[in-house]
């Protein structure tokens, strides 16, 4: 069964990571890029939170977005990049090896 891993943390993560072919990977982050093996993983996002009322209207903050999935699509071994922090005054880069079994 395919998982969704939640990092809240990317900064404290340990390169490389496993991940299975089906998982997403989930990031509290504003940007980032698959920067090899887009073939391997795929960048979806970035989202921003939004609510859906009882009456369908749907009602999302501004800013910017703050939260980034990866999919998993097959095996293999990838590079990504996330962007954490502040996306205008102090971004911070996250380089990471992700293996797909």
């Amino acid at each position: 069964m395919a998982l969704l891993i939640d990092v809240v943390n990317v900064e404290v993560l340990a390169s490389p990571i496993t991940l299975h072919a089906g998982d997403l990977f989930s990031f509290k982050a504003s940007g980032g890029q698959v920067n090899s093996g887009t073939e391997i993983i795929e960048l979806l996002g970035p989202f921003s939170t939004a609510i859906l009322q009882d009456n369908g209207e749907i009602i999302s903050p501004m800013g910017p977005p703050g939260i980034l999935l990866f999919f998993a699509r097959r095996p293999g071994k990838a590079k990504i990049e996330v962007v954490s922090g502040d996306p205008f005054f102090k971004p911070i880069l996250t380089h990471l090896e992700i293996i797909v079994t």
